[in-house]
């Protein structure tokens, strides 16, 4: 029987809605989230379109990828307020300040978490030779410096590892699931959400060392 991505979607929905996905649309229901999730989709890829001042192609069908994990990531990056997905190929020229708008989203995805105050992303060198970046981020916590690596124009992830370890007493990890292409999927687990994921969806997550 040929995959309905909107068959598997409403079937596989609540399950994460019990772990507090799309908890910005507590109030609606299941069919309704789905709506959102399509227009969300829909809005995503006509931006570029819209930016450029052109008109923008009608958006294919949405649909989920078959097969674990992947077609519950599918579902999920379209819940902004919980996952982080996004292309590493995006850092260079500097003035994209890549590092210091990831860091923002990665507050906004922590579940209260973390809440920097100031983020901010510096560079070196020239535009020929660019030296690593220095990201300082100010919060309650008080002030963390990272010196992500720079290597070419992809992001240096491991600088999760540091941020996980100040957010260590918060109860939540940001974590990164395991790469199947050059995107990140990013998302905010406390312990026993993670453990579920692994033993009852498959995920898998990368080992990020400070």
């Amino acid at each position: 029987m040929p995959f309905d991505s909107e068959t598997w979607a409403i079937e596989n929905l609540p399950y994460f809605r019990r772990l507090d996905f799309f908890a910005d649309l507590a109030n609606e229901t299941d069919e309704e989230v789905l709506a959102v999730i399509r227009a969300r989709y829909a809005d995503e890829y006509t931006t570029p379109w819209r930016n450029a001042g052109t008109m923008a192609p009608t958006p294919p069908p949405w649909k989920i990828e078959l097969g674990p994990p992947l077609s519950d990531l599918c579902l999920l990056r379209h819940d902004t307020s919980r996952v982080w997905w996004h292309d590493t190929e995006c850092v260079y020229p500097p003035e994209h300040l890549a590092y210091r708008d990831a860091i923002i989203r990665w507050s906004t995805i922590s579940r209260g978490a973390f809440s920097p105050i100031d983020v901010q992303e510096r560079w070196g060198g020239t535009d020929e030779e660019p030296q690593d970046p220095l990201v300082q981020i100010t919060c309650d916590q008080g002030t963390l410096t990272l010196t992500p690596s720079f290597d070419g124009d992809y992001f240096d992830l491991a600088i999760l590892a540091p941020i996980n370890a100040w957010l260590a007493s918060r109860g939540v990890q940001l974590e990164l699931c395991q790469a199947f292409d050059q995107t990140a999927f990013v998302v905010a687990l406390n312990a026993k959400e993670k453990r579920q994921l692994e033993d009852q969806r498959g995920w898998t997550f990368q080992s990020l060392r400070t």
